[in-house]
């Protein structure tokens, strides 16, 4: 089961982020193949984080297939632009 810790690290990344991209309205998002606990989700509430827990994941991932290939081509992506950061 995750807790607050789950949370915490979306709403304090948020921060940085909106600094990061000012012209983007985002949301706040927590997703696991896992659980989340009542302190989880009472503190989501709190701060305007949605939860998706294993139900949610799975129900997702029947809706949107996703191949290992797509997968491949995202991390690729993002290992570029870091590598290009440094």
């Amino acid at each position: 089961m995750l807790g607050w810790e789950a949370v915490k690290d979306v709403v304090t990344g948020e921060a940085y982020y909106q600094r990061r991209h000012p012209d983007i309205d985002f949301a706040k998002v927590c997703i696991t193949n896992q659980f989340f606990n009542r302190q989880a989700q009472e503190n989501a509430g709190l701060n305007s984080v949605k939860l998706f827990d294993q139900f949610d994941l799975a129900a997702m991932l029947e809706k949107h297939e996703v191949t290992m290939l797509e997968v491949e081509r995202i991390l690729f992506a993002e290992w570029q632009q870091r590598d290009g950061e440094f």
